[in-house]
């Protein structure tokens, strides 16, 4: 494959953001918050290497996407990917 630029970058950067999000989040449960930052992490490392995998980053991300929505304190950071997935991952 080819790489697939700056935007899977700006991707990584809001996983971060979204990760903080859910640390600092007073709607998850502790468990919730446990299980998170290694899935996030995973995302995030993908979208920052040279050739990312694309159908492996649509998959995680929509069933993230899907749960963050559903809790008001990290929805709006969220609601962030949404843009980027629609441009990155067809």
């Amino acid at each position: 494959g080819t790489p697939l630029g700056p935007g899977y970058e700006k991707l990584a950067d809001t996983i971060n953001d979204v990760a903080n999000r859910i640390e600092a989040s007073t709607d998850l449960t502790a468990a919730e918050k446990r299980k998170s930052p290694r899935i996030l992490e995973n995302i995030s490392q993908e979208a920052r290497e040279p050739v990312p995998a694309k159908s492996t980053l649509a998959e995680v991300l929509g069933g993230l996407m899907a749960t963050v929505k559903s809790i008001p304190d990290i929805a709006k950071g969220a609601g962030a990917l949404a843009p980027l997935l629609a441009k990155l991952i067809p």
